[in-house]
């Protein structure tokens, strides 16, 4: 919804949504996030805050902690919506 504010500032049932909390906006409001490419973009973006995330962890011992963050990043990176 954030980068669907960005890209269309202007009147959309997004904004309409955040604005007034009218439950009649949100199914249009989904809509339009699903009729546009920002679940890409958004995917797009998780993963390189994922992949910076886990280049860091190469900064902390090689331990089993560490092995637990790496896979919890990739079973989030994985799942559907």
């Amino acid at each position: 919804a954030m980068l669907l504010l960005e890209r269309y500032p202007g009147d959309n049932p997004v904004k309409r949504f955040f604005e007034s909390r009218d439950k009649k906006n949100i199914l249009p409001a989904i809509e339009q996030v699903r009729d546009s490419s920002i679940i890409q973009e958004a995917g797009g973006i998780a993963a390189e805050y994922c992949s910076l995330a886990c280049q860091n962890l190469d900064l902390l011992p090689g331990n089993a902690s560490r092995q637990a963050l790496i896979a919890l990043a990739d079973y989030v990176m994985h799942q559907k919506a």
